[in-house]
């Protein structure tokens, strides 16, 4: 698990997404602070799912209820 939360760290810093990720078994945990709803939250959900991440559950951390807000997302992939 812990060679997939790297390859989606890196995979989401080269599209402009700087996140951090680690393992919540059976899950991938990504936390996103601070980040453009569309540039950042929209882009790395579907930058994952892409990737065959499914999305199982997500939390706002933190807003103010502007564009930009903090969020943790739990992802499981089935065929990684």
């Amino acid at each position: 698990m812990e060679g997939l939360c790297d390859r989606i760290e890196k995979m989401l810093q080269k599209n402009g997404v700087f996140a951090d990720v680690w393992e919540v078994f059976p899950a991938i945990r990504v936390e996103i602070h601070r980040g453009d709803w569309k540039h950042e939250h929209a882009r790395a959900k579907w930058l994952i799912q892409e990737a065959g991440g499914t999305l199982i559950s997500s939390s706002v951390t933190d807003d103010d209820g502007s564009d930009c807000y903090s969020a943790i997302y739990d992802f499981v992939f089935f065929d990684a």
